[in-house]
């Protein structure tokens, strides 16, 4: 995969992280993650990076940063894919980083279905939503009957749809942008 990822985790992990996922996926390189400037640079010469989460004692500790990346107006960077990494997700885990908008979870120790599931975030149409407390994948598939119940006693909730194309040579190409009311 030719671009560059973003790491953001303990500085003692970042090398074993990285040296795994370049030789798993061919990642031009991984670079440790330190503002939002770095990777406005970096979009001139990548339109795409990713960005690798290492996991956490606690998820909700991520957001701030999730936050950060996801209101960021400038190149599309908040279209770019967040991926959570960690060796043992539960599912309050993966509940809890899909509520935040990453865009997968994968398990550690990688293998060779690494760079086909990043594979799913390139060259292909994505529906993102964003509401007033979240931005990210489209997880209505995914969501729990108390979820449903939850939306159906929300009406008259205005949101945006947004359906976009990454492409690695050119960037993130917003399709259609819908504002929708629940």
């Amino acid at each position: 995969m030719d671009t560059i990822a973003y790491y953001i985790g303990a500085d003692n992990d970042f090398l074993s992280v990285s040296n795994e996922l370049a030789a798993s996926i061919g990642f031009k390189e991984i670079n440790k993650f330190t503002n939002l400037a770095q990777i406005e640079l970096q979009t001139l010469e990548n339109p795409v990076c990713f960005f690798l989460f290492d996991e956490t004692q606690e998820v909700k500790s991520l957001k701030k940063i999730v936050d950060r990346i996801r209101a960021c107006k400038r190149h599309k960077i908040r279209f770019f894919p967040l991926i959570y990494l960690c060796s043992n997700p539960s599912p309050d885990i993966i509940r809890q980083t899909l509520a935040l908008g990453f865009d997968d979870v994968i398990i550690k120790p990688f293998n060779n279905n690494i760079k086909t599931r990043l594979q799913l975030q390139i060259d292909k149409n994505i529906i993102y939503y964003e509401t007033s407390e979240y931005f990210g994948p489209d997880r209505r598939r995914l969501d729990s009957k108390q979820k449903i119940t939850k939306r159906e006693t929300q009406k008259g909730i205005k949101y945006c749809q947004y359906k976009f194309l990454r492409c690695l040579e050119n960037g993130t190409k917003i399709i259609e942008k819908k504002i929708l009311v629940s």
